[in-house]
C-alpha cells in the first residue's frame, strides 16, 4: 500500500457526504469547545485557575490568542481524524461520549458563573 494511496483514500475519505447525525454530533463538538474555551476566559479573569496541562503555560502567561488557536487546533484535528473514520460504531460511540462530556463541562462552567 503506497503513500499516494493513503493519502488519496483519505482524501476521498474527508470529502464524502457525512451522516445529518453525525454533523450534529461534530457541529456540537466544535461549537463546544468554543465555548468551554470563552467560559475558561471569563473564570481565569475572575480568579479561577486552568487545569488543562497543555493551556495553563499560555493562560498563565496572558496569551490568551495562542490558548485559542492551540485549543482550536486540538479540537479539529482530532474531528478530523474521527471524520476519517466515521461510520464506522465506536466513531459513533466516541462523538456521543465526546458530546456528553462537552455537555457537563457546560454546565458546570454554568454552575459557576456569577450573576
Amino acid at each position: 500500500m503506497s503513500i499516494t494511496y493513503c493519502a488519496e483514500r483519505a482524501w476521498w475519505r474527508l470529502n464524502s457526504p457525512l451522516d445529518p447525525i453525525e454533523v450534529a454530533f461534530f457541529s456540537f463538538i466544535f461549537i463546544a469547545s468554543l465555548l468551554d474555551f470563552g467560559f475558561t476566559c471569563y473564570h481565569l479573569a475572575h480568579g479561577a485557575t486552568e487545569l488543562n496541562p497543555l493551556l495553563a503555560p499560555f493562560f498563565n502567561s496572558g496569551h490568551f490568542m495562542e490558548a485559542f488557536w492551540i485549543k482550536t487546533g486540538l479540537t479539529a484535528s482530532g474531528l478530523a481524524i474521527l471524520r476519517l473514520f466515521s461510520g464506522k460504531k465506536l466513531v459513533r460511540q466516541a462523538l456521543f461520549f465526546l458530546s456528553f462530556v462537552y455537555t457537563g463541562l457546560i454546565y458546570y462552567h454554568l454552575a459557576f458563573i456569577s450573576i
